[in-house]
């Protein structure tokens, strides 16, 4: 109840705001206004389309592959009239490793830091329902991830895919763990071999996911 106290209190409160949700609502401001210069639109004259390519006999492989490599041209298009355009450079610390359809990419990222850390350290702290709410959490920005592939070179894609499978990973190992110190289970032998589990295998199976993304 002292002043110091009270005064503190209002920092804290007034940093809360400044922090876990200023910061990404600047990112996305500045991305948003700016928009038409990191995802540039293109004339019909740059964008390559399936005329330009041979295909007598419009096989659906061949139609899907070629559409992927077509909206990868596209992008890369779309990186170079970006370079060039200068009164952005600015923003580039936001946008420079994504490709330009997934320009708000560095917003996502910064929301799932402060959920995997600062959130989780108020849901249920030392609990198993906030292991399951961080597993939860992995899951979905590792989705994310997958599904929309973000960044320009493949090989960052790759890190950032495996990266997000193991965080899950080991999330749902540290659950595992959870309980079998936790919960009266008779079973000794089952509980040491949860144990084990956990802190042996989850290098090998670290290698398996990025073995099987390469």
């Amino acid at each position: 109840n002292s002043p110091s106290y009270k005064r503190q209190t209002v920092y804290a409160f007034f940093a809360l705001f400044v922090y876990p949700l200023g910061i990404p609502l600047t990112y996305f401001v500045l991305l948003w206004s700016n928009r038409t210069k990191v995802n540039p639109s293109l004339e019909e004259n740059q964008t390559p389309n399936f005329k330009d390519i041979p295909n007598p006999d419009e096989d659906q492989t061949f139609l899907i592959t070629a559409s992927r490599e077509l909206g990868f041209v596209r992008q890369l298009i779309k990186i170079q009239k970006r370079a060039e355009d200068r009164s952005i450079d600015f923003l580039s610390f936001l946008y420079d490793e994504y490709e330009p359809r997934t320009y708000l990419y560095s917003v996502v990222e910064c929301v799932r830091r402060l959920v995997l850390s600062g959130l989780l350290v108020f849901l249920y702290p030392g609990s198993s329902t906030q292991l399951g709410f961080a597993t939860l959490f992995a899951l979905i920005f590792a989705k994310i991830n997958s599904h929309t592939r973000p960044y320009i070179a493949d090989e960052d894609d790759l890190v950032a895919e495996v990266a997000s499978e193991s965080l899950v990973l080991f999330f749902f190992l540290s659950l595992m763990l959870y309980f079998s110190r936790n919960c009266d289970d008779s079973d000794e032998q089952t509980n040491a071999a949860t144990r084990v589990f956990a802190s042996k295998v989850f290098n090998v199976i670290f290698i398996i996911f990025f073995i099987i993304n390469i």
